[in-house]
């Protein structure tokens, strides 16, 4: 199949619901040769689309909102949508021109974390417990069947927003009880020594390599698991502390960017042999289960570029299996620089990575902080990416997300005196670009 012109695919998601009737019946013989760069991906963070299953509010039975996380009137807990909801809104989704969706996560979280009058909720799908099936919040797998099912159908494609970097907050470390440790480094506590170069040995033998003689997970702090969670993460090796970098807090800097904890939440030794033919196997499974047509990868940047070079083309060859040809794989890496960017697709071997430079770009435009040689300098840089212009097309473009905002919120926070007719035009403007110029628009 082709590839689609920029002004092909505008006008097909602009003339989408006039021409939905047909669209719906003449696409699902072809979905599956349809080519990643020729998506229109609507992303959906379910809890917030549209309640399906009133029934599934608290994720089982009311218990509070610091247990089961269920209360709308509070923007960091859940409001109830699920994956019934996604599936009675198909026409509303492909009426907008959307071709697949990819999915907030939607496994088991941890509902309730945080410290005392700090809590809030798992609405987002991002602090995982069992990466096995899916939350009660959201429904059943028999739910999430339906809605793939029923998108493949429309010939829609959906994707699944996966994490490997961490799970959710339940090792606790015995010097923190408050909860948060600062990052300790492996030159000054490493894997073979106690607490610290000066410590008694463990792990005798350990040069990084042989997994075998890690035994001891207490090298820089002493993680435990709380009484009653033992068995809080599934699949259950996820249980052991010893498949974790236990290294406190990361800064993002330096090797704490790969080895510490994602704002508490716990770092998975994502070196190890055991977790990554864990993580193959989970997530091959809900490739054979289910026959899904991509991932998007959170926090791809905070893990080692050999776990992604086992792992992507494990991913592909079970989608090939599946007979899914153009499995798509993208990971966020936040970040826009060019360069940082093409870096994890050239190292880490991902085949795309969501498209930060194109955001920074296309908001600094259209609020007016720079000219139109902004864009044309993120586009001149396609060359650089493994495949060049060509994983430049796969790139999942967008304007705003989950994490940062909108871009009317973008455009209003740089002109808080704008008129109305002003702001819709400049993210009128916005949008044709993010339809009409390379990569995959992600509404």
């Amino acid at each position: 199949m082709s590839a689609l012109t920029p002004w092909r695919r505008m006008l097909l998601a602009m003339t989408a619901m006039s021409a939905l009737g047909e669209s719906a019946a003449a696409a699902p013989a072809s979905y599956l040769q349809r080519k990643p760069q020729d998506e229109v991906i609507y992303f959906v963070l379910p809890d917030r689309f549209e309640n399906g299953d009133a029934t599934n509010d608290h994720g089982g039975p009311a218990r509070g909102t610091l247990v089961d996380g269920f209360d709308p009137t509070r923007a960091g807990f859940y409001h109830g949508g699920d994956l019934k909801g996604v599936t009675r809104r198909l026409d509303y989704t492909q009426g907008l021109g959307a071709t697949a969706l990819w999915l907030a996560p939607i496994f088991v979280n941890r509902a309730v974390q945080g410290p005392p009058g700090q809590e809030s909720a798992a609405h987002h799908g991002y602090w995982i417990t069992d990466f096995t099936d899916v939350d009660p919040h959201l429904g059943t797998k028999a739910d999430f069947k339906a809605l793939v099912d029923a998108a493949h159908a429309r010939g829609m494609k959906v994707y699944m927003d996966i994490v490997v970097n961490h799970t959710a907050d339940v090792i606790q470390y015995k010097e923190c009880p408050d909860g948060r440790c600062a990052y300790r480094g492996v030159a000054d506590y490493p894997y073979v020594r106690h607490g610290g170069v000066d410590g008694a040995p463990i792990n005798d033998g350990f040069d990084g390599k042989d997994f075998g003689k890690l035994k001891r997970a207490d090298w820089a702090y002493t993680p435990y698991v709380p009484a009653g969670q033992e068995r809080a993460k599934a699949p259950a090796w996820l249980n052991d502390p010893i498949y974790y970098h236990n290294r406190g807090d990361s800064t993002f800097a330096g090797e704490s960017s790969l080895l510490g904890d994602f704002a508490t939440l716990d770092d998975v030794f994502t070196e190890h042999p055991r977790v990554v033919e864990g993580f193959i196997e989970v997530y091959g499974r809900w490739i054979d289960e289910f026959g899904i047509d991509g991932y998007r990868i959170d926090t791809a940047r905070h893990v080692n570029p050999e776990f992604w070079q086992a792992f992507v083309p494990a991913m592909l060859a079970r989608a090939k299996a599946r007979g899914i040809p153009n499995f798509h794989i993208f990971g966020e890496v936040f970040d826009s620089d060019v360069a940082t960017l093409a870096r994890h697709v050239k190292v880490d071997k991902l085949p795309a990575v969501l498209d930060f430079a194109f955001q920074a770009a296309v908001t600094d435009v259209v609020t007016g902080r720079t000219g139109p040689d902004r864009l044309a300098s993120v586009f001149a840089g396609d060359a650089v990416y493994e495949g060049g212009e060509a994983t430049a097309r796969q790139l999942p473009t967008f304007l705003g997300n989950h994490d940062m905002g909108r871009i009317g919120h973008f455009v209003l926070k740089a002109h808080p005196n704008i008129g109305d007719d002003e702001l819709l035009a400049r993210v009128t403007l916005a949008n044709a670009i993010m339809l009409t110029a390379r990569g995959v628009p992600t509404i």
